[in-house]
C-alpha cells in the first residue's frame, strides 16, 4: 500500500507506492531528491459507524459520546476567578517574555492515539495578539490578548502545578479561562436562569403598541373572556442529556460518510499509484496535500426539464433527529462575535471572530452547548457571505476567488482545523450560494460564462469527484430559469429544489435526474426561502410576488399541495442573516426571517419575537428560541424562554379559524349571512321620496371645561354620540409606575363623559390593540376596531358602557375572497389610495352605528352589510354599493355614491328612496354631512382639477347649491371614513345652519359659499362629530400637553368677532379665473423643435378652454400660456453588454449598480411643458408643468442607444401634448387666490378663549428654486 512519509527539506507530505520503498525519489515542491522509507506504517482503517470519529484526534473523556465537548459544564455557573493583575488578558506589558518575543508558547508534545495518528497544538504569538478561544462552566467566549493562561491551581483552566499548560487540557485545540457565567439579557435587569422572549401574537409589522401583548387582563366585566396570561416566569436548567453512543449523521464529525442511495461507493481517498520510473531517473512523489479539484466548462447539452416529469421524488428524513440539550443552552461570546446556522436543522453552530489579520472559528455542540473538534484558527480567504456550516457539523464552505473565468470554493474541516478540499470551477462566470447534501458531499450552483446555462454540481468532498451534473437553460424568457436564491436540499442530502420559472423544480443528487415538479399558482419575482422539513415529508417555500407574499407547503411524498397561502402586504420585511425559512424541529412550525412564527397548515401568523438584530436564531423547542443578544460587552448565544402557553393557545386559534390574537381577546361570534337578503343598486333614475329624519335639538348651555385625563394620561380618541347629544366617549392610554428594573406595561381605558354636568360614567379596561371606531347614537355603545396590521381593521367588538360589558366581537370579512379575474377597481377613497392585495376585502373600511341595535359596515371593495346586534346578522348585503357618505341625524336614511349617482336608502331595509340631482362637476364624494335638522345634505365632489362643495334640499332631491373650495382646504387629504389612529379623522361638520368646519380646521361660509377662516389647535385633539354650537376640542392650560391635565372645550364656531372679520370675504372676490371669463392664449414649442404641431395644440387648448366655461379673447388681460422647453436631468445614462433586461441605468438610480460590460453611455434628456394663468403684469396665478424623461432601465439596440432614447421621449411628448385631451386634462375651471389672501384670518384655539391671528404667507420650502424649470418662463 502507499507509504506516507514527509520531505525533510520543504516539509511537503506524500504517499510513495510500495515499489519505491527505501528508494530515491524527486520531492515535486521543492525538486529535492529523497529516500524512502523502507517500511509503511500501519494502516489507519477508517472507522465503522459505531466507532468513536475523534480517535483519530486523541482520548475523550467519554467514550460514548460521539462528539467529544471541550471541556465538561458544570452542573452550576462557577463565578469568575478574579484575574492576575500581572497577567491581565488586557495588559501587554505583562506577557512573559516566550509570548511577547513571538516564539510561541508550546504545549506538551503530541499524544499518539490507539489509531496511531498524533495530537498536538502550539499557540502562536504574531504582532503580540494572541487569539484564544476560553471555554468556562456556562460555555464559551472569544477572547484576545497577548497572554497565556495564568498560573491557577490544578484543575482550573490556568496552568497545571508547575504553572506550565493547564492540566485539563484536551487534544482540541483550544485553551481555557473561567468566564463569567453571564447570562443573556437585552435589559439592564439582573440576568434570569433562561432569558424570557415573549414577542406577540400574530402581529406582523408596525401597528398598535407592542405592550400589553399578551400581557392585559380582560378579567373585568368589560372584557370577561380569558384572563391574563400566565407569568413569563424562568425555568429551572434541565439536566444535560447523555449524546447517543452511535455516531451517526446528527452525531456530527463522523469520518465514514454515509452512503447516498444509488450512487456507487467513493474509493478511498487515496491518491494514484506513480508510474514506475525508467532506469536511471528519479520518480516524482504524488502529494497527499490538500487537492485542488479542477472542473472542465459545462457542456452545452440541452437540459432535461423536470416540469414535465412525472413525480418521483420520496420523502428524504435526515438519519436520526436533531436534539438539543435540556435545559439552557448559554455560550458566553465576544462582542464582535457572529453566527452561522446551518441551512437545514441542526444542532451545530459555528461562531467566528477576527481581530486585525486573526481569525478564529470554532463549531458548538448545542446537545452540550460546548465547543466541539478543532477550531480554524488561521485568516480565511473569502468573497463576500458565501460561508455554509454543514448539517452534521464537520465543514464549512466558501467562496475562495471568483475571477471572470474561474471560481475556487474552499471547503474546511471542523475535524483536522485546516483545508479539506478546493474546487476550482473553470468556466463558471458566477457563483449561487453553496449547500451541503449527504454526509461529505458538497452541492455547487454556478452559471456558466457564456451565461447560457446555469450548473448544479454535486461532488464528494473525500475524493474530489463529482458524483453528478445538472445543466439548466439561463435565458432570461426560458421557463427553465432558476432563482438561484432558492435552493435547498432535502435532510437526508438526496434531493434538491430551486424555483424554476413557475415551478420548484426537484432533481435527484444521486443520479442527477429530474425527479418532478412543483406547479405555483403564481408567478414569483423573488425566493424568500425554501425548507424542508426535518422528517423529509414536506417542502416549504415563501415565494414574493407583485405586492404579496405567498406561502407554499408541498407533501413530499406525492408532490401535491397542501397550503397556498397569500398575504398580502402584511408581512414586513426583516434585516436577517440566518435560513430565512427555517421549520420547528417537530414540524409545527415555520419561522420566517427568525422574527415570525406561521402554522404551517393554515399559514396563520401565530406570533412575532421581538426585534434584536439581524443574527440568525432558531427554534429548538415549541418554548424556547437559539438567539444571539448582547449583554455586557459580550454576546451570548443561548436559549431563551418563549410564552409556549400563550403560542399554543394562538395556534388553536388559527386552526379553529380564527387569528392568533383572538386567543388573548375576548371570544368572537361567528357572522350570520345566510338569511341576509341579497340587494342590487337600481338601474336608472329612481324618483325622489321626501326623506327628512330630523335630529334632536342642539346642544346649548354646556360651556364649562371638563377634566378627562390626569397628568401621564394619553389620549387617543374623543367622540361625542351625535351632533345634538351631551355625551363624549373617550379613549385614553395610561402607563402605571414600574417597579424597580421592570416597565410598566401600558393599558387603554373607555371612558364616557356628560359634557352638560362634567360627570363621568364608567371606566372600561381595554387592550391597547383596539382603537375606538364609533359610539352610539345613545352613547351607551362603542365600537371598537382591531388592526392586524396599521389600518387594515379587519375586526369589530362591541362594548356596551352602562352596565359594563363585552356584547360581541366578529369578523365581518372575514370569508370574503378578492375576484382575481374581475377587472375591478375597487373606490379609490375606500381602499386609502394604497395596493389592494387580495386581503384588502377582509377587512372594514368603514363602519357606523344607526343605532344601538343596527350597524353598517364596508370593506375597501365596496361591499356594504346592515348587521343586527348583538347576534351578529347581517340584515341585507350590497355586493357593490360604492362608497357610503352619511348617516341622517335620527338614523332612518343614509347616503352613497356609487357610479357618479348619489342616492339615499332606508337604513333598516336598505331600500332606495330617490336618486339625488348630480353634482354639475364631479362625481368623486370626498365628505359629506345631514345637517341637524335633517332637511340638507352636503358634500365635497372632487371634480378633476376642481373641488366643489354641494347642497341638496332633501325635501326635493334637488340640488341647491354648488360651489367651488380651494384644494388646500382638504387638510388631511384622507377621505372622512378611514380611521386614524392618534389623529383627527377628515371629516365635513355643521356649524349651526349656515356654517360648516371642513377637518376640524376651516370654516366654510354657505351664505358666502367660501372659505372664511382657519382654526389651529398646537398640541391637542378636536372632539370627532361636535355638536353644531361649536369645536370642542381637548387641550391642556399651557398647551403643550407634556405631563399635564387634559380637559374637553368648547370654542363658538364661528364667534362674534369672527363674523365680523369675515363680513368682506366673499367668493367673488377670492376667485381670479372663473366660467365667463376671456383669456387670451399664447403657445411657444420653439424650444423643442415641435414648431410643426403649433396650430394642432392651440385648437386643443382652445376647446379645452370653452369647455370650461372661458372665452379665448386675443385682446383679454388674463393669459393662458403654453410653453415647451427641454433640458439634462444632470445623470448619464450607460449602456452595458447585459441579458439582464435592467441592462442600463446609472449609478444610483432606483434600478441599482448597473453590471456587465459598459458599451457607451448619452446624458439623459428631458422634455417638459408648462401651462400656466398670468395677469397682465406677468404674475403666475396657476400652473403646471410636466415632463417626459429618457428612460434609464430596459433593453436597448446598442448600435443606436442614444438615437433610440431620444426617438422614444419625443414620441411621448407628442403624445402628451396633442393626444386626446392632451395638457387640457389638468387645467381647472375655476382658479383661487394665493390661499393666505382667501380667508380673514385664523383663531388659535386654548382653554379660556380663542387667539385671533392673522394668516402668514407660507415660506418657499428652503433649497428649492423658485421655478422648477429655469428654461420655461411663463407669462411672456
Amino acid at each position: 500500500m502507499p507509504i506516507p512519509f514527509q520531505c525533510p527539506q520543504c516539509g511537503g507530505s506524500f504517499a510513495a507506492p510500495d515499489a519505491l520503498a527505501g528508494k530515491k525519489a524527486r520531492c515535486q515542491r521543492c525538486s529535492s531528491v529523497v529516500t524512502v522509507p523502507a517500511q509503511a506504517p500501519p494502516p489507519v482503517m477508517p472507522p465503522k459507524p459505531s466507532d468513536d470519529p475523534f480517535k483519530a484526534l486523541g482520548p475523550v473523556a467519554d467514550p460514548l459520546a460521539p462528539l467529544a465537548p471541550v471541556v465538561q459544564m458544570p452542573a452550576k455557573p462557577a463565578p469568575m476567578a478574579a484575574p492576575d493583575p500581572l497577567l491581565s488578558p488586557y495588559n501587554p506589558a505583562s506577557y512573559p517574555a516566550s509570548l511577547a518575543s513571538g516564539s510561541g508558547y508550546q504545549l506538551p508534545p503530541p499524544t499518539t492515539t490507539s489509531s496511531g495518528n498524533s495530537a498536538g497544538m502550539t499557540v502562536a504569538i504574531v504582532g503580540g495578539v494572541l487569539l484564544l478561544l476560553v471555554v468556562g462552566g456556562a460555555g464559551a467566549m472569544w477572547a484576545f490578548g497577548g497572554r497565556s493562561a495564568p498560573p491557577g491551581p490544578s484543575g482550573l483552566a490556568g496552568g497545571g502545578p508547575s504553572g506550565g499548560p493547564p492540566s485539563n487540557f484536551s487534544n482540541n485545540g483550544a485553551l481555557f479561562l473561567p468566564d463569567n457565567n453571564v447570562v443573556a439579557s437585552n435589559s439592564g435587569s439582573p440576568p434570569s436562569s433562561n432569558p424570557s422572549f415573549p414577542g406577540r401574537p400574530g402581529m406582523p409589522g408596525p401597528s398598535f403598541p407592542a405592550p400589553g401583548i399578551p400581557g392585559p387582563s380582560f378579567s373585568g366585566p368589560g372584557f370577561p373572556g380569558p384572563g391574563a396570561p400566565p407569568g413569563l416566569t424562568p425555568t429551572s436548567p434541565g439536566s444535560s442529556t447523555t449524546p447517543p453512543a452511535t455516531p451517526s449523521w446528527s452525531g456530527g464529525l463522523a469520518e465514514n460518510p454515509a452512503a447516498i442511495p444509488t450512487t456507487p461507493s467513493a474509493p478511498a481517498p487515496t491518491l494514484p499509484t506513480t508510474p514506475t520510473a525508467a532506469p536511471g531517473d528519479v520518480p516524482n512523489l504524488p502529494s497527499t496535500e490538500p487537492v485542488s479539484t479542477t472542473n472542465p466548462p459545462a457542456e452545452n447539452a440541452t437540459p432535461e426539464s423536470p416540469l414535465a416529469m412525472q413525480w418521483q421524488a420520496e420523502a428524504d428524513p435526515m438519519p436520526q433527529p436533531v436534539e438539543y440539550k435540556k435545559g439552557k443552552i448559554e455560550i458566553t461570546l465576544p462582542s464582535q462575535v457572529e453566527i452561522i446556522l446551518p441551512v437545514s436543522t441542526s444542532h451545530f453552530v459555528m461562531a467566528g471572530a477576527s481581530e486585525g489579520l486573526k481569525e478564529l472559528r470554532q463549531v458548538f455542540d448545542l446537545r452540550t452547548g460546548k465547543a466541539i473538534g478543532q477550531p480554524i484558527a488561521q485568516r480565511v480567504e473569502k468573497i463576500g457571505d458565501t460561508e455554509v456550516l454543514s448539517p452534521d457539523g464537520r465543514y464549512m464552505a466558501l467562496v475562495q476567488e471568483q475571477r471572470s473565468e474561474s471560481i475556487r470554493v474552499g471547503v474546511y474541516s471542523f475535524a483536522t482545523g485546516a483545508i479539506a478540499r478546493e474546487f476550482k470551477l473553470e468556466g463558471a462566470d458566477v457563483t449561487g450560494p453553496l449547500r451541503f447534501g449527504a454526509s461529505h458531499h458538497l452541492v455547487i450552483l454556478y452559471r456558466t460564462k457564456d451565461r447560457e446555462q446555469q450548473v448544479l454540481a454535486h461532488y464528494n468532498i473525500q475524493t474530489g469527484e463529482k458524483v453528478s451534473e445538472v445543466k439548466f437553460d439561463d435565458n432570461f424568457r426560458s421557463e427553465m430559469r432558476i432563482m438561484p436564491e432558492s435552493l435547498t436540499i432535502s435532510p437526508g442530502g438526496r434531493f434538491a429544489a430551486v424555483l424554476m420559472g413557475e415551478a420548484i423544480g426537484v432533481i435527484d443528487l444521486t443520479s442527477g435526474k429530474p425527479a418532478g415538479a412543483l406547479q405555483l399558482s403564481k408567478k414569483p419575482s423573488r425566493s424568500d426561502g425554501m425548507s424542508f422539513s426535518p422528517d423529509g415529508t414536506k417542502l416549504a417555500a415563501m415565494i414574493s410576488t407583485t405586492g404579496s407574499h405567498q406561502l407554499y407547503v408541498f407533501d413530499f411524498q406525492s408532490g401535491k399541495t397542501l397550503l397556498d397561502h397569500d398575504y398580502g402586504e402584511r408581512l414586513s420585511s426583516f434585516s436577517y442573516k440566518g435560513p430565512e425559512l427555517d421549520w420547528v424541529p417537530d414540524g409545527s412550525g415555520l419561522v420566517y426571517q427568525g422574527h415570525l412564527l406561521l402554522e404551517p397548515t393554515t399559514g396563520g401568523e401565530v406570533w412575532e419575537f421581538p426585534h434584536t438584530d439581524n443574527s440568525p436564531r432558531r427554534m429548538v423547542r415549541p418554548g424556547e428560541i437559539l438567539v444571539l443578544l448582547r449583554n455586557r460587552g459580550t454576546k451570548v448565544l443561548g436559549t431563551a424562554d418563549l410564552p409556549e402557553k400563550d403560542i399554543a393557545a394562538a395556534v388553536r386559534s388559527i386552526r379553529e379559524g380564527g387569528n392568533a390574537i383572538d386567543s388573548i381577546l375576548p371570544p368572537l361570534s361567528t357572522p350570520d349571512l345566510f338569511a341576509a337578503r341579497q340587494m342590487t343598486l337600481p338601474d336608472g333614475f329612481v324618483q325622489w321620496t321626501p326623506t327628512v329624519d330630523p335630529g334632536d335639538r342642539p346642544l346649548t348651555g354646556a360651556d364649562r371645561d371638563v377634566l378627562i385625563a390626569a397628568p401621564g394620561e394619553t389620549l387617543r380618541r374623543a367622540i361625542f354620540a351625535s351632533p345634538s347629544s351631551k355625551k363624549v366617549v373617550i379613549q385614553k392610554e395610561i402607563t402605571p409606575r414600574g417597579s424597580v428594573g421592570r416597565r410598566a406595561e401600558r393599558k387603554a381605558v373607555i371612558e364616557r363623559y356628560d359634557v352638560a354636568t362634567g360627570s363621568k360614567g364608567n371606566t372600561l379596561d381595554v387592550p391597547t390593540v383596539y382603537q375606538l371606531a364609533d359610539v352610539s347614537p345613545s352613547g351607551n355603545l362603542a365600537l371598537l376596531a382591531f388592526a392586524q396590521k396599521s389600518r387594515d381593521y379587519d375586526r369589530l367588538d362591541v362594548l356596551q358602557i352602562s352596565p359594563k360589558k363585552h356584547l360581541t366581537g366578529w369578523r365581518p370579512y372575514a370569508n370574503e375572497v378578492k375576484d382575481e379575474s374581475k377587472p375591478y377597481t375597487p373606490p379609490s377613497r375606500l381602499h386609502r389610495g394604497r395596493w389592494f392585495s387580495a386581503d384588502a376585502v377582509k377587512t372594514v373600511a368603514w363602519s357606523k352605528f344607526i343605532d344601538d341595535e343596527h350597524l353598517l359596515t364596508v370593506n375597501p371593495a365596496g361591499k356594504l352589510i346592515c348587521w343586527k346586534l348583538p347576534e351578529c346578522k347581517a340584515l341585507y348585503v350590497f355586493a357593490d354599493f360604492g362608497e357610503p357618505l352619511a348617516i341622517s341625524p335620527a338614523g332612518k336614511y343614509f347616503a352613497g355614491a356609487h357610479h357618479g349617482q348619489f342616492r339615499v336608502f332606508e337604513s333598516h331595509t336598505g331600500n332606495c328612496v330617490g336618486d339625488l340631482e348630480a353634482p354639475a362637476i364631479g362625481t368623486e364624494p370626498l365628505r359629506a354631512a345631514f345637517r341637524a335638522d335633517g332637511k340638507e345634505l352636503t358634500s365635497v365632489v372632487s371634480g378633476g382639477a376642481d373641488t366643489m362643495l354641494v347642497r341638496w334640499d332633501l325635501e326635493t332631491g334637488k340640488r341647491t347649491h354648488e360651489f367651488p373650495v380651494p384644494s388646500l382646504a382638504l387638510a388631511s387629504g384622507a377621505f372622512q371614513f378611514d380611521f386614524s389612529t392618534y389623529q383627527q379623522a377628515a371629516s365635513l361638520e355643521y356649524r349651526g345652519d349656515n356654517h360648516l368646519m371642513i377637518d376640524g380646521v376651516y370654516m366654510v361660509d354657505l351664505n358666502k359659499r367660501a372659505v372664511t377662516w382657519q382654526y389651529q389647535l398646537v398640541g391637542g385633539m378636536l372632539a370627532q362629530r361636535s355638536p353644531s354650537v361649536g369645536n370642542w376640542f381637548i387641550s391642556s392650560k399651557s398647551g403643550i400637553n407634556y405631563n399635564e391635565p387634559l380637559f374637553l372645550a368648547k370654542q363658538d364656531a364661528p364667534s362674534a368677532a369672527v363674523e365680523s372679520r369675515t363680513a368682506a370675504v366673499s367668493i367673488e372676490r377670492q376667485l381670479v379665473v372663473y366660467p365667463g371669463m376671456s383669456v387670451r392664449v399664447m403657445v411657444d414649442l420653439n424650444a423643442t423643435g415641435m414648431s410643426q404641431y403649433q396650430k394642432d395644440v392651440e385648437r386643443n387648448i382652445v376647446e379645452g378652454l370653452t369647455q370650461r366655461g372661458l372665452r379665448v379673447d386675443p385682446n383679454a388681460e388674463m393669459l393662458f400660456t403654453f410653453v415647451t422647453g427641454q433640458r439634462s436631468t444632470g445623470n448619464t445614462i450607460g449602456f452595458y453588454k447585459n441579458t439582464s433586461p435592467f441592462g442600463m441605468g446609472f449609478p444610483g438610480s432606483m434600478f441599482g449598480e448597473p453590471r456587465g460590460e459598459m458599451t457607451g453611455s448619452t446624458e439623459q434628456m428631458q422634455m417638459m411643458y408648462r401651462i400656466a394663468f398670468s395677469d397682465r403684469s406677468g404674475r403666475v396665478l396657476w400652473h403646471l408643468d410636466q415632463a417626459s424623461t429618457m428612460r434609464e432601465s430596459g433593453k436597448i439596440n446598442p448600435d443606436n442607444a442614444a438615437a433610440t432614447l431620444q426617438a422614444e421621449m419625443v414620441n411621448h411628448f407628442d403624445a402628451m401634448i396633442r393626444g386626446s385631451g392632451g395638457a387640457m386634462r389638468s387645467v381647472p375651471r375655476y382658479v383661487f387666490r394665493d390661499f393666505h389672501e382667501c380667508v380673514a384670518g385664523q383663531s388659535r384655539l386654548k382653554l379660556g378663549g380663542e387667539i385671533i391671528e392673522p394668516v402668514m404667507k407660507p415660506a418657499p420650502p428652503q433649497g428649492q428654486p423658485a421655478a422648477p424649470n429655469p428654461t420655461i418662463q411663463p407669462g411672456t
